[in-house]
């Protein structure tokens, strides 16, 4: 069975300021394999998480984006293949429901505060 390789990045700012983001490591997942990508900052502050992809080709995608309390928004390209979570201000889920190699790519965490 093949294997895809997903990257989870958490470094991609909107806000700038001293936030901190957890670091993530690569993550090598099997054909339709659940794929959860976490991000977790240090800013309670930053109560918009937002999601990129950028694909092999280098360009970047808004994937989406959740406000603290409400219900996360995909961009209707995404609806079928993710979904998103968000625990608390501070942390959320990107979710890959099942992997294929046209997911291959790099996925962003950001946070604003609108």
């Amino acid at each position: 069975q093949k294997i895809y390789l997903l990257c989870s990045t958490t470094a991609f700012l909107i806000y700038i300021d001293a936030v901190i983001f957890d670091p993530t490591l690569p993550v090598i997942a099997q054909s339709k394999e659940r794929v959860e990508m976490k991000c977790r900052h240090d800013d309670s502050n930053l109560n918009v998480m937002l999601w990129y992809q950028q694909t092999q080709s280098g360009g970047m995608n808004l994937m989406g984006y959740g406000y603290t309390g409400s219900e996360p928004i995909l961009e209707k390209e995404f609806k079928s293949q993710f979904e998103m979570t968000r625990e608390e201000v501070r942390r959320g889920s990107l979710i890959l429901r099942s992997a294929n190699e046209s997911d291959s790519a790099v996925y962003f965490c950001a946070a604003s505060t609108r």
